[in-house]
């Protein structure tokens, strides 16, 4: 079985491509989709269709699974505009999955996901959210050897660093998620 996992969002949407054979996961691919160039949602729809053809087109997913809508507003993050626009972009996205498959996409809660594959957020740490997550599937067995994107700074005082590119985090919350339906299949 192959799945493909999305975590769809209006400036860079990660995916991740991981195979289940003789109980066993293997990483296949994992990438993000930088749609910052689109004026609108339709053309970051239109980029996001073009990559998901050549994905889908490659690695044959025999499964689909994307991350579930924010259901709720959280002080001081998300206000009602961008919620309201980030599930317009989930919607689009999934019927274009649908369209390019036939498959039709499984929504996954983020909480239960990282519950599934034993990831627990400390609120105590000082670390946000999203580097634990990164932190986590960095030391997955599954992603030990994969190779993590990165970006060299043009200007400002750390001008010629190479750092990690901030898709990590957006590949790092896909991997979450395509993991997390195959823990459900073992």
């Amino acid at each position: 079985m192959i799945v493909l996992g999305l975590d769809i969002s209006t400036s860079c949407t990660g995916y991740c491509v991981l195979e289940l054979k003789n109980k066993k996961i293997t990483l296949v691919e994992a990438d993000a989709i930088k749609l910052k160039s689109g004026k609108d949602l339709y053309e970051k729809a239109a980029i996001l269709s073009n990559r998901l053809n050549c994905v889908v087109e490659k690695f044959k997913p025999s499964k689909i699974v994307v991350e579930e809508n924010l259901q709720s507003f959280r002080p001081g993050l998300s206000s009602a505009k961008t919620i309201l626009s980030l599930a317009k972009f989930n919607g689009i996205s999934c019927y274009l999955a649908y369209k390019i498959t036939g498959i039709t996409p499984l929504s996954i809660n983020v909480t239960k996901a990282r519950s599934l594959c034993g990831l627990k957020i400390s609120r105590k740490s000082g670390v946000d959210t999203k580097t634990q997550v990164l932190d986590f599937v960095k030391k997955h067995p599954t992603f030990l050897k994969f190779k993590w994107p990165t970006k060299t700074l043009k200007n400002g005082p750390r001008k010629g660093m190479t750092i990690e590119d901030p898709s990590c985090f957006d590949i790092a919350d896909a991997a979450i998620i395509t993991l997390s339906s195959l823990i459900e299949q073992l």
